[in-house]
């Protein structure tokens, strides 16, 4: 044999670790990966036979995915994905549950105000909104999946449902329906969250008086007054975007409808100029603001006669720029800054107010002064 020839030698026997009989020297990516891959293949098989199930949820009557809707929060049990998930079904339970105990404690209290608001009060009223908000987010959860698993029910609905106007209307009843009928669970999902966050606004601002009552004589469990005012703010603000959300989301229920029925999208600026104009129109037309003022002003003296500060000085101050024909508005919001130690803006105010009555004063004294007697 010469020196340039090579001999292969070919072993048989592969060295393959056997589970359990120790170590091996060959072979060790190839069996992991075989692992890995057959691991993976069961957990896609798996994954397949639960979407299997869940396919069988598109045989279901179009009324009944409709009507899952109105089912709140247990509206997660319409969809077989829904029924697996035990944490949503206790979610929705508790919450209920929640809510429900919370409401019955407050009957009873709500008339008694002060006298019969405490620290278990407060905490009943935390527990209430934590329940709106877990009921909300597992109502939004029960019809995300409907809309998602039930999409072949819902297109068999007849046309007039998911026509643009029913789609607009039925999201300005109830926020997230237009949506849902039209098959945008995502879209309804977080239309009907929203709803939370006016319900919440109007559980917490009803109590509002109550809570201010008691965190003055709360002693170490109360809150800075003015922390507990702009809090109150925060919570009318968020009532507002949700109020704002309810109206964005049923005009964009309409687009959507119309974008699905496959006719040819034509331009409506035109139509949306008069329809601004004529709005514009009708609120100049129907806008009081002298009223708005009044009503203003009484709340904003009230509010500051409770220990208020925060709110009755902006609401003080717009009564003065809706009505600036009545100083009386004025003085008040001069007295509510200097309470508040804002001692230049309530010398703006006061500067202000000179300015404009101070031509009205000599004439005025003059006139009174030859008609007296």
């Amino acid at each position: 044999m010469s020196s340039n020839e090579k001999v292969y030698v070919i072993d048989p026997v592969p060295k393959i670790k056997i589970q359990g009989k120790g170590p091996w020297t060959g072979g060790a990516d190839e069996s992991a990966a075989g692992s890995k891959s057959s691991a993976a293949g069961a957990a896609r098989s798996a994954s397949r036979r639960y979407e299997d199930l869940d396919r069988l949820d598109e045989k279901g009557s179009p009324a009944l995915a409709l009507l899952a809707y109105f089912a709140g929060p247990f509206s997660i049990l319409a969809t077989r994905r829904g029924k697996r998930s035990l944490f949503w079904i206790w979610t929705a339970i508790i919450s209920c549950a929640a809510a429900s105990a919370a409401a019955v404690r407050w009957i009873g209290v709500i008339p008694r105000a002060a006298h019969g608001f405490g620290l278990g009060s407060l905490l009943w009223l935390v527990a209430a909104c934590l329940a709106i908000v877990a009921g909300f987010t597992a109502w939004a959860r029960g019809v995300f999946l409907v809309g998602r698993w039930k999409y072949a029910p819902l297109r068999r609905l007849p046309a007039w449902i998911r026509h643009p106007a029913a789609v607009c209307l039925m999201g300005f009843l109830f926020p997230g329906f237009g949506l849902h009928a039209a098959g945008f669970p995502r879209r309804a999902a977080c239309a009907l969250w929203t709803v939370s966050l006016i319900a919440i606004s109007i559980v917490a601002l009803a109590h509002s008086p109550a809570i201010w009552r008691w965190n003055l004589g709360a002693g170490s469990f109360a809150l800075p007054p003015d922390t507990l005012e702009l809090a109150f703010v925060a919570i009318g603000a968020l009532g507002l975007l949700g109020a704002l959300v309810w109206i964005v989301q049923a005009l964009d229920g309409a687009r959507l409808a119309e974008r699905l029925s496959g006719a040819e999208p034509r331009p409506r600026g035109d139509l949306a100029a008069v329809a601004l104009l004529v709005a514009s129109i009708a609120f100049v037309a129907w806008f009081q603001p002298a009223d708005l003022a009044v009503s203003l002003d009484r709340f904003a003296v009230a509010s500051f006669d409770e220990g208020l500060r925060v709110v009755p000085l902006h609401a003080a101050e717009a009564a003065m720029r809706l009505d600036p024909s009545r100083p009386v508005y004025a003085l008040h919001a001069i007295e509510i800054n200097e309470a508040l130690g804002r001692t230049e803006r309530a010398g703006e105010l006061r500067r202000d107010l000179v300015s404009r009555w101070g031509a009205y004063a000599l004439p005025l004294w003059i006139g009174i002064s030859q008609i007296a007697p």
